[in-house]
């Protein structure tokens, strides 16, 4: 062989290294960004479901207001007509299940605001907080759990 096709040779050998290695950089890259996205939506998904416990009472479906005057407490009366009307909220909502139950004075109510379950799933993360009530048919305030279940 020639010194000129030594050359040319030894020069095809480099770019193809070259080019295997970019193409693992490319690649590791790649599943790095892949697996990245994936962590921040899951993030996003959790932080969307906790901020949940606390967006509910303050939507206009559930939240008291007496002669225009809106209060720190969720409508009974509201819940009730919200969960037997069946309203799809599945874009706000997803795939959960909200559950208001009254705590004191003890009652053995408990009202299914919204359910919506995937077929299968691997795991239910739970999530409650103590809220005020206002029973209009009684007109009395009490003090209930409202409770997100998150199916992922």
């Amino acid at each position: 062989m020639k010194k000129g096709q030594l050359q040319i040779q030894e020069s095809i050998f480099v770019l193809i290294i070259f080019i295997v290695l970019l193409l693992i950089g490319l690649i590791m890259f790649y599943n790095f960004t892949i697996s990245s996205i994936k962590a921040d939506i899951a993030s996003y998904e959790s932080s969307k479901f906790r901020s949940l416990i606390e967006i509910l009472p303050s939507i206009p479906e559930f939240r008291c207001s007496n002669l225009g005057q809106e209060q720190e407490c969720i409508d009974l009366g509201k819940v009730d007509a919200f969960s037997k009307l069946g309203f799809d909220y599945f874009k706000e909502f997803g795939y959960r299940k909200i559950t208001i139950e009254v705590i004191y004075p003890k009652e053995d109510k408990s009202y299914n605001v919204y359910e919506k379950r995937p077929r299968s799933f691997k795991s239910i993360k739970r999530i409650s907080s103590l809220i005020s009530l206002y029973d209009p048919g009684q007109d009395k305030y009490k003090i209930g759990k409202l409770t997100v279940e998150d199916y992922s």
